[in-house]
């Protein structure tokens, strides 16, 4: 997938971190499309991302909050969608903070987007 095709991909949705994404791509922020594929089918992801997201939920700070409105929007799309297996498509949008798109296997549909900043300035962040 190419960044014009990434781009179109994001425009087709209505995500909550699909905008920020977007824009960082037309800034040209790299971005790499991981060659294995997440089994989906039977809540086995939508599992794992709920137990993370109670995890989230009870940190108040507003990295948390957004981390985890975008987790609720994704596990909401599985349960809906049910879809068999996922790509991940991981923007950058510097050296600690990056985007992980998830996208249907099949179709390249666009199901989920999360900000993620990395552990140490999280840490920074909340000590």
């Amino acid at each position: 997938m190419d960044r014009n095709s990434l781009i179109e991909a994001f425009e087709k949705t209505k995500l909550l971190e699909g905008e920020n994404a977007v824009h960082q791509l037309k800034l040209g922020a790299e971005f790499e499309l991981f060659e294995g594929l997440a089994c989906a089918r039977e809540e086995s992801l939508a599992l794992t991302y709920r137990i993370r997201l109670k995890s989230i939920e009870k940190q108040k700070d507003e990295y948390s909050q957004r981390l985890s409105s975008s987790l609720k929007e994704f596990i909401k799309i599985l349960e809906r969608d049910d879809p068999e297996y996922l790509r991940i498509i991981t923007v950058k949008e510097n050296s600690t903070n990056k985007y992980h798109v998830w996208l249907q296997q099949d179709t390249n549909d666009i199901v989920g987007c999360m900000y993620t900043e990395s552990a140490k300035s999280v840490y920074r962040a909340r000590t």
